[in-house]
């Protein structure tokens, strides 16, 4: 149940990310700024240059598992589009 939760929600932060960098027409820069404002970490401020490596760890391990993410759905698509249907099974 947790796995499905945190994979929703990646899915639904992707997509929301992915919106947003085609609606504004962003390029890499803009993305990992508009990234950075939303994922602020405000609290992370008052640990000094602690705070910025905790910072600059969070955003990466959001982006890999924002990208992982979309690397399962992709995977389920896949298997989706490629799994066959025997229609001439019986149905009990």
């Amino acid at each position: 149940m947790f796995t499905k939760i945190f994979l929703l929600y990646f899915w639904g932060n992707s997509l929301y990310f992915t919106y947003h960098f085609i609606s504004k027409n962003q390029n890499l820069d803009g993305f990992i700024s508009f990234f950075s404002e939303v994922y602020s970490f405000e609290w992370a401020n008052s640990l000094g240059i602690v705070g910025g490596f905790v910072q600059v760890g969070l955003t990466i391990l959001f982006m890999i598992f924002m990208g992982l993410s979309i690397v399962v759905l992709l995977r389920f698509f896949w298997k989706f589009l490629t799994t066959k249907i025997d229609l001439d099974k019986d149905f009990d």
